[in-house]
């Protein structure tokens, strides 16, 4: 049996966290990835939301060793995560 991927820390900026494009984001982060923490940003589009502010704050307070940070426009596909790491991880999973 191959061992898990490294859990990994995801976050996701959003204007609107009710927007369907955000919702399928999330979904498809569901289906396609295991082993993760969510965090999700809604700026509910207040002027004074400084997105490189809010990332930096997740790189600091995350204990994963891997931190995947994307907007709520990005759709995953199957393997999208297994595709981000290194070879040599790859044929772990």
């Amino acid at each position: 049996m191959t061992p898990p991927l490294p859990r990994t820390t995801i976050a996701v900026v959003t204007a609107d966290i009710r927007n369907e494009v955000t919702r399928q984001c999330l979904a498809r982060i569901k289906a396609h990835t295991s082993n993760y923490d969510l965090v999700i940003l809604d700026n509910a589009r207040k002027a004074d939301f400084s997105h490189p502010r809010e990332m930096n704050k997740v790189l600091r307070n995350t204990d994963t060793p891997y931190v995947v940070l994307m907007d709520d426009d990005v759709l995953v596909e199957a393997g999208w995560w297994k595709d981000c790491m290194p070879p040599w991880m790859r044929r772990q999973a």
